[in-house]
């Protein structure tokens, strides 16, 4: 993910960090509440994680309500049926126990991921349940190796008795999902967990601010996840350069998605303050931050994900340049243009 990592280290190194760290906006959730302990562990905390995932676990179906207000996470929104709530609430609460999973190796969370899996694929048609069902299997049989018996119990019964016999592209879905399972989806967020590493160092080293670490999320191998479910056909498996090209592509799309997703509440949780501040605007920070900081995601949301990234490689190359004392007076780092043009609005 050398892509999130430079886009992450150019906010850092244009004026946003300084020694002085300013407050931080950190939100109004309570801190054990589900979407608090899901935005956590997208930043690899691995015991909010564990957290994240039991609430959901521990749920009993009526437990899960039409939604009156809060985070609207653990409720059935207006648009969707009970069904389509609860798959949406097991999904979630399946991707943060296989952080935990892939990450921590906790064979707890292996088990369990699988099993809500399970249960989502049970809802499905049999013409899709298979590509599910496989990813709840290769997440029993990591169970069962990291010693949980129910995992070694439970591999093998994920499949419905009496499926008629798998036709090319359902065979081809099935052998995509334990690609991803296995391989794709464990390697993507020990990429991604290394990069967080980076960033905390960075900000430590700069001493703040701390809303750079919002921009790394292990949302984005959810994103990888279900492009390459999509788009990996049996043509393509069957050429290891149009496979690697295709992990390629979506590995950048999603790493500028994860970006333009983040920027604003990576903004208001110190990015923001500490570029105003840094640049004569302190007192725009506790009246027009919020308004500050929804420019700059306006900015960023107007991009294509190439846009995304040639913006943020541009920037890093610049930064490089300044470094290296080649850049010239007119040469405009294109990432600080959208703080400045916003600031300059205030």
């Amino acid at each position: 993910m050398k892509s999130l990592i430079i886009a992450t280290l150019l906010l850092a190194v244009m004026g946003c960090a300084t020694s002085n760290t300013p407050e931080t906006r950190t939100g109004s959730l309570p801190p054990d509440s589900f979407a608090a302990l899901s935005h956590a562990c997208d930043h690899f905390d691995l015991d909010a994680c564990l957290k994240a995932g039991d609430i959901d676990f521990n749920l009993s179906p009526n437990d899960i309500k039409p939604c009156t207000g809060g985070d609207r996470q653990l409720c059935i929104r207006p648009a969707e049926t009970r069904t389509q709530a609860e798959q949406r609430i097991d999904l979630a609460a399946a991707q943060a126990y296989g952080v935990a999973c892939h990450l921590a190796n906790n064979g707890r969370a292996c088990l369990n991921a699988g099993s809500l899996l399970t249960n989502i694929s049970d809802s499905m048609p049999m013409t899709r349940y298979r590509a599910v069902a496989s990813r709840a299997e290769a997440y029993f049989d990591k169970a069962c190796k990291l010693g949980e018996k129910f995992g070694c119990a439970f591999r093998g019964t994920t499949f419905r008795a009496g499926a008629p016999k798998l036709d090319p592209q359902q065979q081809t879905r099935e052998k995509v999902a334990i690609l991803v399972a296995d391989k794709v989806t464990p390697g993507c967020l020990a990429k991604l967990r290394e990069t967080q590493g980076t960033i905390e160092k960075l900000v430590l080293r700069n001493g703040g601010p701390d809303g750079l670490t919002e921009l790394n999320d292990a949302r984005t191998c959810t994103c990888v996840e279900q492009i390459l479910l999509a788009k990996l056909t049996r043509q393509i498996l069957q050429s290891p350069d149009q496979t690697r090209a295709l992990m390629a592509q979506t590995s950048a799309f999603c790493t500028a998605r994860a970006l333009q997703n983040n920027i604003e509440r990576a903004c208001l949780s110190g990015l923001g303050a500490s570029y105003l501040q840094t640049h004569g605007k302190a007192d725009a920070v506790p009246d027009d931050l919020e308004g500050y900081c929804a420019c700059v995601d306006a900015d960023y949301a107007g991009l294509s994900a190439p846009e995304v990234l040639q913006k943020a490689g541009a920037s890093f190359l610049k930064f490089e340049n300044r470094k290296n004392g080649v850049e010239g007076p007119d040469d405009v780092n294109p990432t600080e243009a959208t703080w400045k043009q916003c600031a300059a609005k205030l």
